[in-house]
């Protein structure tokens, strides 16, 4: 009679292996037994911040993840008579960058005398707080970098008959969100 050799498992990867908060969290794994008996039982344990949770399938959702979050799964296999070792694997969850939803200029009609003040609308799934955004301004076509993240743009730069674009995108600290422009 020959002893039984455990099952092993041969690869473990948590996918992706740098999540930012909107992604899943999914366990992508393989097993081999060296005598060839099938594999009849597998034990997934996720911790979160090293507490144990509930989770016990292969995906951990977005909805369960908040940023700075260390997420460790913990898998092992049977083959009915012993088990594996367990297999160990963790990720940090990251920042998932702001979204500006809409940008605006006041005054609505902007006259040579007016100083131009830019605000805008943004949300952020981790509940970061968007400060000194990232401003560019185009003057007919023309990026106009000497200006970027001036706001309000002074009246002094403007003259009747340009185009103006402004860019903004939202800064949570972190990452910056992708820009959303508006012409006047």
């Amino acid at each position: 009679i020959q002893p039984n050799n455990p099952p092993e498992i041969t690869s473990a990867v948590i996918s992706p292996n740098q999540p930012a908060t909107v992604d899943d969290i999914q366990l992508i794994y393989t097993t081999q037994d060296l005598d060839n008996d099938p594999i009849i039982d597998t034990e997934i344990e996720w911790r979160v911040n090293n507490i144990l949770t509930a989770d016990t399938s292969t995906t951990v959702f977005s909805t369960a993840t908040q940023k700075g979050e260390v997420w460790q799964v913990r898998i092992r296999a049977s083959d009915g008579m012993d088990w594996s070792d367990w297999s160990v694997r963790e990720v940090l969850v990251g920042n998932t960058a702001p979204i500006v939803e809409s940008v605006s200029i006041q005054p609505d009609l902007v006259y040579t005398n007016d100083s131009v003040l830019v605000s805008y609308v943004y949300s952020d799934i981790d509940g970061d707080i968007s400060n000194n955004p990232a401003i560019s301004w185009s003057k007919n076509g023309i990026e106009q970098p000497a200006l970027n993240d001036l706001n309000p743009l002074p009246a002094e730069y403007t003259t009747k008959g340009d185009t103006w674009t402004v860019s903004l995108q939202a800064n949570d600290g972190e990452s910056l969100s992708a820009a959303l422009q508006t012409t006047f």
